[in-house]
């Protein structure tokens, strides 16, 4: 992250935020882990995003959250809870709603036919993000559960319909194949 900001800059190019994101596992790769973003992995970009900011002037803004439980204390500060689905919704192009962009299950209600109230009241699949049915029992026990939310929704439902425990995989560095 660091050299590709600095050789930006390099290049007269000017740069006052830096916005992390991740990329989520869609078709094959939702049954596996081996794409997701492990503890380590992160922490290492987050020391490169905060040189940047010492380095060159530059804002961190980060996007997609992680556990905290896994994220060196001194970046808690650039991270703040998933907003998708309880702050935010995503809509495609024709017209169906979902609780994040990149999740790939869009509710059955559509604002050509119902209220944006009536879709974010009615629908199961928000209410599960606002509800955060989908943490795991130690996040629902830990002490940055209101910071946290236990990293992103998506990531923990996958790890869930999947059969892994989505903090373990994150800690741990597990990576494998379900099978």
């Amino acid at each position: 992250i660091h050299s590709m900001v600095e050789n930006l800059i390099n290049e007269g190019i000017k740069i006052r935020n830096l916005l992390t994101q991740r990329i989520l596992a869609y078709g094959r790769a939702c049954n596996t882990v081996r794409w997701m973003a492990t503890a380590s992995q992160v922490n290492v970009a987050f020391e490169q995003a905060e040189q940047c900011i010492k380095d060159f002037g530059v804002n961190l803004q980060v996007e997609d959250p992680y556990p905290f439980c896994g994220i060196d204390p001194r970046f808690h500060q650039y991270m703040h809870g998933c907003p998708e689905g309880v702050r935010r919704v995503a809509m495609n192009m024709e017209g169906y709603f979902s609780r994040c962009g990149a999740d790939p299950n869009y509710s059955k209600h559509n604002i050509l036919e119902n209220s944006l109230e009536e879709i974010w009241f009615n629908s199961d699949l928000f209410a599960e993000f606002r509800n955060r049915t989908y943490l795991l029992n130690e996040c629902n026990s830990c002490e940055h559960k209101l910071d946290c939310q236990g990293g992103c929704p998506i990531d923990c439902l996958q790890c869930r319909e999947n059969g892994f425990n989505f903090i373990k995989v994150f800690l741990d560095n597990y990576h494998s194949d379900i099978g």
